[in-house]
Order: structure tokens, then C-alpha cells, then sequence
């Protein structure tokens, strides 16, 4: 092939990618509201556009009423999931059809008998309400496979949706999630939010100063009992654990870069953690997810084109490969465990056994799976933060979120968080109880 040739078939490339950059990037294909009626039972659509604003602030609304009731008439827990790339909030999508199955089998979960008795057993009830909000936004910007090449567009809008509206919605149900459990009330309110693929940078956005925050405060407080001297093991002991936004906020097959995750974990391996601390920042990782593997380098390294060098492989290895695809970030792994033995909940017994849990390392088969430290990471036990690689028999593909055994293992899972978190809180009230004087 001549140079000219050559020059011709570049000039050609170059301008396709630039005429699907800039139809990607302005077209309004897929940009509306898609559920405008009034929400159904306990479920709730809150859409925002691509600019990070409220389609109608009605739905925010509606959202948060219907949850500050709830929690004046019993035990609610709150799951909220933002979709991914390809996706938005039309009723047939399948992300929104799936979550709401997951919201079903939440619901089926927390109906078995084992947790309503340890409910009554703490005094909460019987009864539990779970809310479901999906978070949509404009995840599909071109019809059919033209939306492959989107990727630039969708992951910047994803940045935009977590700085601007969907942040203050989640920060609002954070504010009425610790009013909530901060009052001396047996019921209690949970609050757990799910990412998926650009989804998780969503949330990543919303939330991750938060954690920041709290890590670094939590470094201060350290050191300055570690100042005190005398009696630091007693202090040390007393310090609480780091806090969440919510319960815990899950990041699943996330198509964010591992460098904007690299602060948090800088920060959080730093320090030890009491017995009373319980995951609040997950992330899951699937070994059959091509699409991050492959896809989402190019993308990135596109983008590194207008930056200076990197410093050395990890810096590369940060911004090109998502979170979760860097190896030195990861710590634990996820495979199938059908043939081990769940553990046999007795309700007069429930926060005995699962108090001490450690759920960096469950030692126990929860959903039909087993959670275990890499042994090439070193394990930091009750660790706030996991970052697990899963066998493709769990997490299927880059949309393989919704396989039975990943749901199941996440059901129970997130089940056994929540039960932990009642259970210290309970007692945490039982204790403050016995101190006050008769009133």
C-alpha cells in the first residue's frame, strides 16, 4: 500500500471516530423521562438527565416521603440500584426487570423465620418493609450496536449523574437514614445501594468522599489516643467503626478506572478495625467480564494520549484497567460452594452467632458461595472495604449480574450485614438504656 494509501485510511478512521464521538455526544436519542406515572407499591423510579438534574423532582420527592413514613410504622430497609451502560428506565428494560426481582427475593429473604424471630428477639417486630429505587439515567445514547461507541460519552455523563443530582438524593436518604437509627427505637431502617458497570461510577461519584472523609478522620482520632498514652488498647477499643453511606454501597463489574479508587485504598489499609465494623464498601469483579478487560483499556487509553507520562506500572496499570482489574487492589475471591454446610441460625441465639462475624473472611457457605481473603493480598480482618474476583460460575459475562448465584450469594449476604448492624445496635441501645437513670 502506497503512503498516500495509508494516509487516506487513517484519514478515513480518524473522521469516523470523530463523526460517532460527536453523534454519540449530541444527539437526543434515548434522552427523556421514561416513567412519568405515579409509583406502585413500594417501588420507585428516580430518572436524571444527561446534564446530572432531576427530570422532576416529584419523584425524589415521592421517594423520600414514602420512606420517612415507612420508618413511623416499622422496619424498613431501602435498596437502591443505578444501571449501566446500555441501559435507562424504560419499563421493559432488563436491568429495571431484574433488580426488581432482586428486590422480590430481598423481601422473600428477610420473610424467613429464622429473621423474624431474631426480630422479635431484638424487640423490632415482626414485620419489615423493603423499598426499591432505581436510579435511571441515559445509559443507551444510540440505538442497536451504534451504542458501542458511546463509550467516551456514557462514562462522562455516568461522572456528571454522581456529582449532581444523584449525589444529593443519596446523601438525603443518608441524612434519614442516620435521624432514623440514631433514635433510642427498636425498629430500625437499612439502607444499601447497588452499582453496575458505569452505574458504579454513578455511585463512585455520589459517595466516595464520603468514605475519604471518614477514613481520614478516623486516622486523627487514632492518633490522638495513640497520644494519650496510658490505657490505649481500652480507647482504641472505643473508637467507632468507619461509617457508610447506608449499610453498604455495592460496585458490581464497575467501569470506573482503579486510580479513582486508589485513595480509599491507600487510606483504608493503613489501620486495624474493631469487631464491631462491618463492610460498607464493596466492589465484585467477574473473570469472564471482557467488556472491562478489553474494551475499557482502549478507552482509557485513548484518553491517556493527552496526558503526561506515567510514573511507573502501577500508575499505568491505574488509569488504563477498571476497578477491580488491577491486582494489587483486590482482596478476597468469590467462588461457588454448594456442597458446604450454611450455618444453622437459632433465633434465640441470632446476634450470639453473628456478632463476632467477620465478613472479610465468613469461613461459611452464604448463598451457595464462599468469600475468601487472596492469599496474595495481605487480609486485614473486619475490614470496611472488599474488593472480590469472581469465577465466572458466579458473575457470567459483563452483564452476568443478575445470575442466580450471584444474586443468591448478594442476598444473603447483604441479609447477614444488616443482621449485624441490628443486632450491635440493639444492643448498643440496651446499653444505654441500663445507664440512664429512671425517668
Amino acid at each position: 500500500m502506497s503512503p498516500s494509501s495509508h494516509a487516506s485510511l487513517w484519514l478515513t478512521v480518524a473522521v469516523t471516530i470523530a463523526a460517532m464521538l460527536v453523534l454519540a455526544g449530541c444527539n437526543g436519542y434515548g434522552h427523556r423521562q421514561f416513567q412519568t406515572g405515579p409509583p406502585v407499591d413500594d417501588w420507585f423510579d428516580v430518572e436524571v438527565d444527561d446534564f446530572g438534574q432531576l427530570w422532576h423532582s416529584e419523584q425524589q420527592s415521592a421517594a423520600l416521603d414514602r420512606i420517612k413514613a415507612s420508618i413511623a410504622e416499622t422496619n424498613t430497609i431501602v435498596v437502591a440500584f443505578a444501571h449501566g451502560w446500555h441501559h435507562n428506565a424504560h419499563t421493559d428494560n432488563q436491568n429495571r426487570t431484574e433488580f426488581k426481582k432482586a428486590v422480590e427475593q430481598v423481601r422473600a429473604t428477610l420473610a424467613a423465620p429464622a429473621y423474624i424471630a431474631a426480630r422479635e428477639g431484638l424487640g423490632a417486630g415482626k414485620s419489615v418493609r423493603v423499598i426499591g429505587i432505581y436510579l435511571g439515567w441515559r445509559g443507551r445514547s444510540l440505538p442497536g450496536l451504534l451504542d458501542y461507541a458511546t463509550f467516551w460519552g456514557r462514562k462522562a455523563a455516568a461522572e456528571r449523574v454522581g456529582q449532581g443530582a444523584v449525589r444529593e438524593f443519596v446523601l438525603r436518604l443518608n441524612e434519614i437514614y442516620k435521624e432514623a437509627n440514631a433514635k433510642d427505637s427498636p425498629r430500625f431502617m437499612g439502607l444499601v445501594f447497588l452499582g453496575h458497570s458505569f452505574g458504579g461510577q454513578v455511585l463512585h461519584r455520589a459517595t466516595a468522599s464520603v468514605f475519604e472523609d471518614d477514613l481520614v478522620r478516623r486516622d486523627q482520632t487514632i492518633a490522638r489516643v495513640m497520644a494519650l498514652g496510658a490505657g490505649q488498647e481500652r480507647r482504641l477499643a472505643e473508637i467507632p467503626p468507619v461509617s457508610s453511606v447506608g449499610d453498604l454501597v455495592i460496585l458490581i463489574n464497575p467501569a470506573l478506572e482503579a486510580m479513582q479508587f486508589n485513595r480509599i485504598h491507600d487510606l483504608y489499609r493503613q489501620r486495624s478495625y474493631p469487631l464491631t465494623q462491618t463492610p460498607v464498601l464493596t466492589v465484585f469483579s467477574g473473570e469472564a467480564d471482557t467488556a472491562r478487560q478489553r474494551l475499557f483499556p482502549i478507552g482509557r487509553w485513548f484518553s491517556s494520549l493527552l496526558r503526561p507520562p506515567f510514573r511507573d506500572q502501577r500508575q499505568r496499570d491505574e488509569w488504563l484497567l477498571a476497578l477491580g482489574e488491577a491486582e494489587h487492589q483486590r482482596t478476597h475471591t468469590l467462588e461457588l460452594n454448594a456442597d458446604a454446610t450454611p450455618i444453622e441460625w437459632d433465633p434465640q441465639r441470632y446476634c450470639e452467632q453473628v456478632v463476632p462475624m467477620d465478613f472479610t473472611n465468613p469461613r461459611t457457605n452464604v448463598g451457595g458461595a464462599l468469600l475468601a481473603p487472596d492469599p496474595r493480598a495481605p487480609h486485614i480482618p473486619y475490614s470496611p472495604v472488599l474488593v472480590a474476583y469472581s469465577g465466572q460460575e458466579i458473575i457470567g459475562a459483563h452483564s452476568g449480574i443478575w445470575e442466580p448465584s450471584f444474586r443468591n450469594f448478594l442476598v444473603d449476604y447483604v441479609a447477614l450485614i444488616e443482621g449485624k448492624r441490628l443486632c450491635l445496635r440493639a444492643i448498643a441501645i440496651r446499653a444505654l438504656t441500663q445507664r440512664l437513670p429512671n425517668r
